[in-house]
């Protein structure tokens, strides 16, 4: 591990929620009419999402926890790196949920200094309706993330701290985050900074605004992420006719995420992960299943996964150390409610080798 005044750091954007979880029966699921295994935003009005959300909170089984897809991450880097090697900007209400998420983040090491509070306003909230065959499906009740404002003089201080700029595409879904992530990228050092990009939800690509913002925010990205069904989806929503995973990567990497060394990162649940790239074959690295898996949910696997992947990145490690570190964090995480580790010292130390011959985040940032 590299000591503190050289390390690197991860600036996370994203929605910061209080996630809720609950184990449910599969006709709980269909009886609000909604597919299991999905998220509903679309498929629910206010009031039903408030209905189902009011439900679950009179449920004393009910886990809470901290959630919001890029704060999890940082959380999870926080598992293996020193405090405060991460940093998360996003937007809570003076509530309860906020009060939560400041305390038990800032208690896991991350740097919430620049979180935006807006009085008057409930946290925003993720509930997963865990069936007995493991499948999530998310209800939100989307609020305080959405007020997240441009604030120059705060994201440049984050710039000045930062080396992985990591944004998700649900910051994507309203012009003034999306002004936020612009300031981010139109000021980042290429010398520096690394921008990674997740692509988060299959659903957002039905949103010609995120498309349309996802076009100007490509062309920067050296690191893209997601699931195999959220690439191939993505690779429709841009209009890349391919049928194959191997040829929308390939394309998305001509025409779309176009920086010299840049990468796709493509998790499949319990399958290989493949990494493509502009001129090598795709890495394909196994997930390692312990003999002793109990699966619990499935709720911030993904998250999980990145924040392995990133914490490999700022330790320097190689493409192939981040990916299994990654799969690591995934694995833990799947066997926990939540998005949440509980690592040994020797767990915490598992895969910090120090710095590689081969470190990604060099490649990245080598000049030209």
């Amino acid at each position: 591990m590299m000591a503190n005044d050289d390390r690197l750091r991860l600036l996370a954007f994203g929605n910061p929620m209080v996630d809720l979880i609950r184990h449910v029966s599969a006709q709980y699921v269909a009886n609000l009419g909604v597919a299991e295994g999905q998220e509903t935003h679309l498929q629910l009005t206010t009031e039903q999402r408030h209905a189902i959300l009011q439900d679950a909170a009179a449920d004393t089984s009910v886990v809470r926890v901290p959630g919001g897809s890029a704060l999890n991450t940082a959380r999870v880097v926080q598992a293996y790196l020193p405090p405060q090697t991460s940093m998360f900007i996003g937007a809570i209400g003076d509530d309860d949920g906020g009060a939560m998420l400041l305390s038990q983040c800032e208690a896991a090491g991350v740097d919430m200094r620049y979180v935006q509070t807006y009085p008057g306003l409930p946290t925003s909230t993720c509930l997963s309706l865990v069936t007995p065959t493991k499948e999530r499906t998310l209800i939100t009740q989307r609020s305080a993330h959405l007020c997240f404002r441009l604030d120059a003089p705060a994201l440049d201080a984050c710039l000045r701290a930062a080396h992985i700029l990591y944004v998700v595409a649900f910051t994507l879904t309203s012009a003034a985050r999306f002004d936020c992530v612009m300031h981010l990228l139109t000021n980042k050092d290429p010398r520096r900074h690394v921008v990674c990009l997740n692509i988060s939800s299959t659903g957002l690509l039905d949103n010609a605004d995120v498309v349309s913002r996802l076009h100007t925010v490509l062309p920067h990205v050296q690191m893209l992420s997601g699931n195999r069904g959220e690439v191939l989806a993505l690779g429709t929503a841009l209009g890349i006719e391919a049928a194959t995973l191997e040829t929308v990567a390939a394309q998305l990497l001509r025409d779309f995420v176009r920086a010299p060394r840049a990468i796709v990162v493509v998790t499949n649940s319990a399958a290989p992960t493949r990494v493509f790239t502009h001129s090598q074959p795709p890495l394909e690295v196994p997930v390692a299943v312990p003999t002793d898996f109990t699966l619990y949910d499935t709720t911030g696997a993904g998250d999980a996964f990145l924040g392995g992947f990133f914490a490999g990145l700022l330790q320097k490690s190689s493409l192939q150390t981040c990916v299994a570190l990654g799969h690591y964090c995934a694995v833990q995480c799947v066997q926990r409610p939540g998005c949440q580790l509980d690592l040994t010292p020797t767990e915490a130390t598992r895969f910090c080798a120090g710095p590689a011959p081969d470190a990604l985040y060099d490649t990245f940032v080598q000049r030209v």
